[in-house]
């Protein structure tokens, strides 16, 4: 419900804001186009059934709206993203087109996919560690044309590490959308 009302709400379009919830307290992270729509951003987040309480971490950025209304195609997109991520965030990855998902970014143990869907992003699959989801979703939103960036990406469970070629492998999954 968190995710999906702010999502819904065009009070907060052209928003670049990422949901985190944990133990029903929610924190509103990213970029708004001005005050009005940081504190409507909150109010939101408080009347969510279930909601304990709100952090915010909401910065304010006039530009953020001309920004979003960049077009890109979503195979460009994807392609963009995918290398502005190796550059970036993982420099010993490589970037590749997959003609099932549009592209892909793959490391030696983890890989996950990048769909575009009218600049609306979908990051799916792991990655190294839990601070890499938060770096990769922090790069993408950065490209010019995403509007939005959901995250199924989880992570290796570190003390699991070891098991990752074998059944036994523990993935960490977080979710969210930034939008």
């Amino acid at each position: 419900r968190i995710v999906e009302r702010p999502a819904a709400s065009r009070s907060l379009e052209g928003s670049d804001v990422w949901v985190a919830v944990e133990d029903r307290e929610v924190t509103l992270r990213g970029i708004v186009q001005d005050e009005p729509t940081r504190e409507r951003a909150v109010q939101i987040a408080r009347r969510t059934r279930g909601v304990r309480s709100v952090v915010s971490e909401l910065t304010t950025d006039p530009s953020l709206a001309e920004r979003r209304r960049v077009q890109v195609r979503d195979e460009n997109l994807a392609e963009q993203i995918a290398r502005t991520l190796t550059e970036e965030v993982f420099p010993d990855a490589r970037p590749e087109a997959d003609w099932t998902y549009g592209w892909e970014v793959e490391g030696y143990s983890w890989e996950f996919d990048i769909e575009v869907d009218m600049g609306d992003v979908t990051l799916d699959g792991t990655v190294p560690s839990r601070e890499d989801i938060d770096r990769a979703i922090a790069a993408t939103r950065k490209v010019p044309g995403v509007r939005s960036v959901r995250s199924r990406l989880g992570f290796v469970d570190p003390l699991h590490r070891a098991n990752w070629a074998g059944a036994s492998r523990k993935v960490r999954f977080l979710q969210g959308i930034s939008f």
